[in-house]
């Protein structure tokens, strides 16, 4: 058999197996008729519980004592701290960041702390006063290197 035959051959078995999918088809359409021809309803289907949103559970005693020295620090300095220098001020009281990227766990331990946040080119500083627009005077304006985005 030559190609070309071949080819034919095999467009025929592909051309009837088509013709099967649709007398199939057609065959499901009908059953799923009703008597009088119309296409039958779906069943109603029971209405879905409202799942509840998902709790955050609340952060291990490491990361809260990481969130509650780190404002402590804050609180102290007086001003925000970029990301090397809250490093530091950490490590200088025994909490330290542990891996191979310390300043992504350190920004995945403050990012959520209900009295932190993070603003882009100065660094972390207290919620409170960064809300109240309270920056010092020497707050630098420019951006942190390695500052986690925010």
């Amino acid at each position: 058999m030559d190609p070309i035959e071949k080819a034919m051959a095999k467009r025929g078995w592909h051309l009837a197996q088509a013709r099967r999918w649709d007398d199939f088809l057609k065959m499901m359409q009908e059953l799923d008729a009703d008597p009088d021809g119309d296409a039958r309803q779906e069943a109603p289907q029971p209405p879905q519980p409202a799942t509840k949103p998902q709790q955050e559970k609340p952060p291990g005693p490491l990361v809260q004592r990481t969130r509650d020295v780190a404002i402590a620090i804050l609180q102290e300095t007086g001003k925000p701290l970029g990301r090397e220098e809250m490093l530091e001020a950490l490590r200088a009281r025994g909490i330290t960041m542990p891996g191979d990227d310390p300043p992504g766990t350190l920004y995945g331990r403050l990012h959520k702390a209900p009295g932190i946040v993070l603003i882009r080119g100065i660094g972390w500083d207290l919620k409170e006063r960064a809300a109240a627009g309270k920056l010092p005077l020497d707050a630098t304006a420019e951006p942190d290197p390695g500052e986690a985005p925010g």
